[in-house]
């Protein structure tokens, strides 16, 4: 059956919150080391995320095999007037525990990933190409690298002027790469001691991208 690509709806809701928990949540390298190898940790927020993210910004895309959903971007628009963002996965989180794993994670990218970047510099709002995601048994069929042109293409007719995006991983960092990102900021995961001692395998450094449209 051949792959199909449209934009995400809130009738995708239930699809987009499973394979998120399921293919991305669930693998996420950085994640799984702080411990987050388990739905229960993702079950009772993850609508508060993408359900806003769906049905108000309505710039999402999906890859579907039929009417399976096998590939999704989930994007957002960064605006320096912190007044006009959507919710963001610390804020959907504020309810949970303070134990809570994803604390960790989240507060491992603000403030050692993104320390000193401005990533607006004189614009005013920004594509972020928040969460990206292919099913493993749709791996190395281009859907992740199509999902994110679809993207561009499109903050490109809103007259956004750059995109950005982090990867936590070794393999999605070559997509962004490969499609003409450029990294703004690189750090090891050796040198910070939240991170030192964690078994990432082949996942060694978390890379902040951006990209001039």
């Amino acid at each position: 059956m051949s792959l199909n690509y449209r934009k995400l709806f809130s009738s995708d809701l239930d699809q987009i919150d499973n394979h998120l928990v399921v293919h991305l949540f669930l693998k996420e390298p950085l994640g799984v080391a702080f411990g987050l190898a388990d739905e229960k940790l993702y079950r009772p927020w993850i609508r508060k995320l993408t359900q806003p993210h769906i049905e108000k910004l309505q710039i999402s895309w999906g890859c579907f095999e039929g009417d399976k959903l096998v590939g999704l971007i989930l994007n957002n628009i960064q605006h320096k007037d912190t007044n006009k963002n959507i919710v963001s996965i610390g804020d959907a989180l504020k309810h949970e525990s303070l134990d809570h794993p994803l604390h960790k994670v989240d507060t491992f990218i603000v403030h050692n990933l993104y320390k000193g970047v401005d990533i607006f510099g004189d614009l005013d709002r920004l594509i972020h190409h928040y969460l990206l995601s292919v099913a493993g048994n749709y791996g190395r069929r281009g859907i992740g690298k199509k999902l994110i042109e679809l993207s561009l293409q499109e903050a490109s007719d809103k007259g956004i002027k750059e995109c950005f995006a982090e990867t936590t991983g070794k393999y999605s960092g070559k997509i962004f790469e490969q499609l003409g990102f450029m990294k703004i900021r690189m750090i090891k995961y050796k040198d910070f001691e939240e991170t030192r001692s964690i078994d990432l395998g082949v996942h060694d450094e978390a890379i902040v991208w951006r990209k001039i449209l």
